[in-house]
């Protein structure tokens, strides 16, 4: 409840619903996917026409996962569009694609799961990439785009006049 009057309190157009504050992007990958997983990260946000300082902002962007979120219809839009042009690159792109199809590091994955979704007996790093794409978008989208991150503090009650339904 505190993420959601945090969300209204402050007009916020996405706020994720769950989030683990010692757990930036940059940090998560390499920690729980391997040294590949930046990389890839990494190699993908270049082709899609960010810069070295742009990606290594990464490790101050929260990541939260299960792409779960409020979010306003526009921002949804525009997230839903830069994600397919990431999937796009991915699967067109020969040495982007390389990078993504590499070993996850995934140790709680079933490998007969994996070999159905990938073909693989490893989970690749399609899914851990993906997940953390949003909080990337969010951060980094026009100054008109506000999203919740570690610098403002959750609002504890609703403002006077103010209910979670506005």
């Amino acid at each position: 409840i505190y993420m959601l009057r945090t969300a209204v309190e402050m007009n916020y157009d996405a706020i994720p619903l769950e989030i683990y504050p010692a757990f930036d992007i940059k940090v998560s990958l390499l920690q729980y996917h391997g040294k590949h997983s930046f990389r890839a990260f990494s190699i993908l946000l270049q082709r899609m026409g960010y810069n070295r300082t742009q990606i290594d902002m990464s490790k101050d962007i929260r990541a939260f996962w299960r792409s779960s979120f409020l979010i306003r219809t526009p921002v949804m839009q525009n997230l839903t569009n830069w994600i397919v042009d990431a999937m796009h690159i991915v699967d067109n792109d020969t040495f982007v694609k390389g990078w993504f199809q590499r070993d996850a590091v995934y140790f709680s994955g079933d490998p007969i799961v994996a070999f159905q979704v990938f073909g693989t007996p490893y989970y690749q790093m399609h899914p851990f990439i993906f997940e953390r794409l949003p909080a990337f978008y969010l951060s980094m989208a026009e100054k008109t785009t506000h999203f919740y991150n570690r610098s403002v503090p959750m609002v504890e009650q609703m403002p006077e006049n103010r209910t979670a339904e506005e």
